[in-house]
């Protein structure tokens, strides 16, 4: 892998749709930029347990990601339940809207739209299963669009959540109120995707055993859940457990980063040997 890092050029706070919330910052390779060679787009979703968080806090990692790779890297923020009125499933909505919005951008900004990666931390990374595994929020244009994903220090089960960490309700109720079956509706892993004709995209799931907040339980039961799906649709799945760092401390360590850069660039090269 190579080691240099080019200059970036940033469009920041790009509007998305109307709410201040609803923004997105796009960091371009300025070699991409000068050359108009179409790349790869790599969308980066925050955590902060549905009710904090903001893309400046994976401003760092895209940064290097989007340097090593020379891939465009966009940084969404979506509308978070820091005030009653949002409520699931406004997140994922608005990621949703966010990601069809990079999509049909593609040629003002000068990437490939049919060869996008999604990196999701924490409530990113349940973001980005949902609109992988609940047929409700995928978006049937993007399905052949979405390469690879990447879930790091993941929520995938509410429900198992709440067991192992009672005390979490003061996140999950502002963001999903107190309905049992809404919890289990939104999490990823209770829906079956029976058409095998469905495209899941390959998936890596990176969970460090030091992570003080969400337990590795969470990783390895969505594990097997992605593990049989990915059986009957002809995808795979990996399970990364080996990187060291706390829930969010994961973010600044080296090795998540080349893991990150090797997984996306394995999956494009093979893509483009398909073709």
């Amino acid at each position: 892998m190579n080691q240099e890092k080019c200059e970036l050029i940033l469009h920041a706070d790009i509007p998305y749709s109307s709410h201040p919330q609803q923004t997105l910052d796009l960091y371009i390779p300025s070699l991409i930029a000068t050359t108009k060679l179409l790349t790869p787009i790599i969308i980066m979703i925050h955590g902060g347990a549905w009710i904090t968080g903001d893309k400046k806090d994976l401003k760092s990692l895209g940064k290097s990601i989007s340097s090593l790779t020379n891939f465009v890297v966009a940084l969404i923020n979506y509308r978070i339940s820091n005030t009653p009125e949002i409520k699931h499933p406004m997140h994922i909505n608005d990621v949703a809207a966010a990601i069809y919005w990079i999509y049909s951008n593609c040629d003002k900004y000068g990437y490939r739209n049919d060869s996008m990666y999604l990196v999701g931390h924490s409530v990113g990374a349940f973001l980005s299963a949902q609109l992988i595994f609940i047929p409700e929020y995928r978006i049937k244009e993007l399905s052949n669009s979405i390469r690879g994903v990447v879930g790091i220090e993941g929520i995938y089960d509410i429900p198992t959540l709440l067991e192992r960490w009672p005390d979490y309700t003061r996140f999950v109720e502002p963001a999903f109120g107190t309905d049992p079956e809404i919890y289990k509706s939104a999490s990823p892993q209770y829906h079956s995707i029976k058409d095998a004709a469905t495209i899941i995209p390959p998936y890596l799931i990176i969970h460090s055993l030091e992570d003080e907040l969400v337990d590795i339980g969470q990783a390895n039961d969505f594990y097997k859940y992605v593990e049989q799906i990915c059986k009957k649709n002809e995808s795979c799945v990996e399970c990364e457990t080996g990187i060291k760092g706390t829930h969010d401390g994961i973010l600044n360590e080296r090795e998540l980063e080349q893991r990150i850069v090797e997984f996306i660039l394995l999956r494009q090269s093979k893509l483009s040997f398909s073709k």
